[in-house]
Order: C-alpha cells, then structure tokens, then sequence
C-alpha cells in the first residue's frame, strides 16, 4: 500500500542490514540504533556533492547490463537472496554483529539496536523508540499528585494522554510515532490537587479560593480556564532528573491532577490529567511544541495588527498556504481562507472551518500538520546510523544504514551515479555487483516523500556516501 493510501485512510479513519548477519533477515528496523562514529544529526560527513535530492540521477544507466566505465550493475539480481558463502567471499566483514558494545562497528556492518533508553531516577520510559540523540525526547511531567497517587492515577492519566496522542485522530503524531521517545518523570507533591484562582491574567491578580503545597505551584484559573505551572520550576526539576541519561528535552508536557478545565500552551504544553476530551492536550501542544495559532474568533472583535508568524492564520485572503488550496481534506473540508481566528472574527484568516486548533475534539488541518512534520524532521533525521565512511573502505562485503522508519522513506542506492538495486533497503551487498578494480563512490539517497507535506523539505532528505576500493 503506498504512503498517500495510508494517509488518506488515516484521514478517512478520524471521521544497515540484518540483525541476525544473513543475507535474508531484516534486522529491527523498528528499535533504531546507535550512530557511528558519524553523526546522525549531520549530513557533513555524508554529502559527496551536495545533491541530497534521490531524483538527480534519474536520467543514469538502470539497465541490468554491466555499465562498462564502472563495472557496477544495476542488475536486480536480489543479492540478499544469494548464497552467503559468496557474499562473503574475499571482502571485509564482521561474523556477528554485537547489539551493546560501542566498538562494534566492523567493515561494512553497523549495529542491530540502541542502547535502552534512562529517563533517569525515580522515572519512567513510556515509549523507548530509539537514541535519544535522534528522537523527540517529549518530557511529561507531574504537578498536585502525592507519592501514592504516582502509583495509580499519575501512570493511568499518561497512559489516557498517549493512547489520544498516538491516534488517528491525532495525526501526524500517529503516522511518525517511531520519531518520539516518551519519559514520565514521577515528581510527588506534599497535597493532592492544585490552586484554584478566578481573575485575569497574570498569575500576580488571581484571586485564590483554594491553596494546595504542590512542587510546580499549579494552579487551575475558573475564570480563563488557564492551567499553569512555575515553568521555571519545573525545568529546574527536569534538568537535574535528566542529567546524565544523554536526554535533551525537546518537547514538554506538564500535567495537572485537577478535574478543572484548564489548560495552556506556551514554553510547555499543560493540561489537567481528568480532563475529558483529552485531544485538548494537543490542541494545546499544537502551541507549545508547533508555533501554532488558534484558529478561533472571539466576540465580534476585528483584527487590526500585522501579519501574524503562525504559518496558520494571516491577515491576506491569499498567499500563505497556497500549495494547500482547494485541497478537500477528510473531516477538515476544504482549505481556503476563511475570515476569523486568533480570537477575531474578522481582519484574519484561517485555513479550515474545522480543525484542531478551532475545535479541539477535530484533526488538525493540512496547514497545521505540514507544519508539525516539518517540526519533527527539525529534530530527527531520517537514519540513525551507518556503516563508517570517515575513509576509504577496502573490499567492504556490505553497507549497511539503520532507518528510524523503514514503512516511511523511499531508499536508493547508487554506485558511480548508477542506480542498483537490493531487496533490504537498507543493506547493500556488493559481491555480487562484480564491481571492477579501483575505487568507486557509493551513495544512498532516503527520502520521505510524504503526503503530509507540499513544500520542498530538504530536512525531509538525507545522503549519505562512502569511497569503496576493490581489488582483485
């Protein structure tokens, strides 16, 4: 089934190498790896010439004849198929590939899995996905909840927000979950719940009714229906819990244990662990982890400020989101510019009559999601690891890459700008290529060619290449 069919039907649904060292197996695909000595957040040491773009060699020789400059083929003579004594025979490489030590990078093989993930003391790894140096670290983190209540209700309420989270309602979360590791830090408060305020904002006019001895001073406002903590605080927290795990908190959650209706999205998303519909935490993730605005009026109030920075609202019946328009998305509608947002209703525009960021129980709309796809590829990129080129590799039996998703990008392989071909995206045998002496550039192009995206996404590519010698 291609991409753009599990895309729609998600939609539709709202409303390198082998592990086990053999030419047939696959390896685990799913669990990621640990990078080389290369780094996987980087592509300095990969691009040969600058062209991460898998379609600039389209117009080259993909015959199955032997090209006679190079000696490669593109042959698809499904190498992984082949006998492994022959794809073994007279090149460099390691019998078994060893799945914990540092230093187990042979000649043309990589390793099978990553260390497991620490969320450090007292915490713990909800969703272990891969290296934390290539994963959104989200970070969710408690506020009002005793030490017996980190026992039941605190692990219960995580469980509720993932399982909303990690939905078809809540996509592209569910689509690119393997990009997301998840820790719950276990911070206990000395009472149970959190403040209750009414006035307006700032925290400094509340009026409180209701005082609890929590750690992040949490505090539920029955007036703007704003759920805060002292953000100050609870980075402090984070940052000592995590010191020493290898994590970076990219995204933060803080919940609050209140049955209130309070919520807010600002440096950290918040929400009250009982709220019912949960999809309101990632509305309000939609601000804190996307730069995104509200799509919602207000009171007949007329916008009269500049442009807005939010990809998804403008002042203009035009322009912005244009690659998007009269796309007739499932749920969402149609996208156009519909005049109200961003608390007016009129001097502004938004791109869908229904959207997450409008109504909260609603998808997201295309604008919003091609936004937090771009936002995931800011922080991961699409391969965790691969075989060493920091030099020139000598009769490598293999190359070999670990994707972070295999189900999401398209893979080509290149030897001298010649396309080939292999069964396992992310392995290349290359005994059988009978490359001729000499030395050879090798390349892999990976791509997620995703429907959630219009726009040129070079963050959404990734080449990488080696220098290969072979001799006689």
């Amino acid at each position: 089934m291609g991409k753009a069919a599990v895309f729609f039907i998600a939609l539709w649904l709202i409303g390198a190498g082998c592990a086990d060292d053999s030419p047939g197996g696959t390896g685990d695909t799913d669990s990621g790896t640990e990078p080389s000595d290369a780094d996987s957040d980087s592509d300095s040491d990969a691009d040969s010439d600058g062209d991460s773009d898998a379609d600039s060699d389209s117009d080259a020789d993909t015959d199955s004849d032997t090209d006679s400059d190079t000696g490669s083929t593109d042959s698809g003579s499904d190498s992984d198929s082949a006998d492994t004594d022959q794809l073994l025979d007279g090149c460099d490489d390691q019998a078994g590939i060893n799945p914990t030590a540092a230093d187990s990078f042979g000649a043309g093989a990589v390793r099978a899995t990553h260390l497991p993930v620490s969320c450090g003391t007292g915490s713990s790894v909800e969703q272990d996905m891969g290296p934390p140096e290539n994963r959104i670290n989200l970070i969710l983190i408690s506020d009002g909840y005793t030490a017996a209540e980190l026992e039941t209700s605190w692990p219960l309420h995580v469980d509720n927000a993932l399982d909303v989270m990690f939905s078809p309602a809540s996509e592209p979360y569910n689509t690119y979950r393997r990009f997301i590791n998840v820790c719950r830090l276990n911070v206990a408060s000395n009472e149970s719940g959190v403040d209750v305020a009414t006035g307006n904002w700032p925290p400094s006019e509340y009026i409180y009714s209701e005082y609890r001895d929590t750690t992040f001073d949490g505090v539920c406002n029955e007036d703007n229906r704003l759920g805060t903590m002292d953000e100050g605080k609870v980075y402090a927290a984070i940052n000592d819990i995590l010191t020493g795990t290898g994590i970076e908190a990219d995204w933060v959650g803080g919940v609050l244990n209140t049955d209130g209706w309070c919520n807010a999205g600002g440096g950290i998303a918040f929400w009250a662990g009982y709220t019912t519909p949960l999809d309101v935490a990632f509305h309000e993730s939609g601000h804190s982890w996307h730069g995104l605005a509200d799509e919602y009026g207000g009171e007949g109030q007329t916008y009269t400020g500049g442009e807005r920075w939010e990809v998804n609202v403008t002042i203009y019946d035009g322009g912005k989101w244009e690659e998007w328009e009269g796309f007739d998305q499932p749920v969402a509608g149609l996208i156009d510019w519909y005049e109200g947002a961003y608390y007016a209703d009129a001097g502004i525009y938004r791109p869908s009559n229904i959207g997450k960021m409008r109504w909260v129980e609603d998808p997201h709309n295309a604008v919003s999601m091609q936004k937090m796809v771009q936002d995931f590829y800011d922080l991961v990129r699409p391969v965790d690891a691969w075989t060493d080129n920091g030099g020139t590799l000598v009769n490598p039996c293999r190359l070999q890459i670990r994707l972070v998703d295999a189900d999401l990008v398209d893979v080509a392989w290149f030897i001298d700008d010649v396309e080939v071909t292999t069964t396992d995206p992310e392995t290349l045998w290359l005994n059988p290529l009978n490359l001729a002496a000499g030395t050879h550039t090798v390349r892999v192009e990976v791509e997620d060619n995703t429907e959630f995206v219009r726009v040129d996404g070079e963050n959404l590519r990734q080449s990488i290449s080696w220098t290969v010698e072979r001799s006689l």
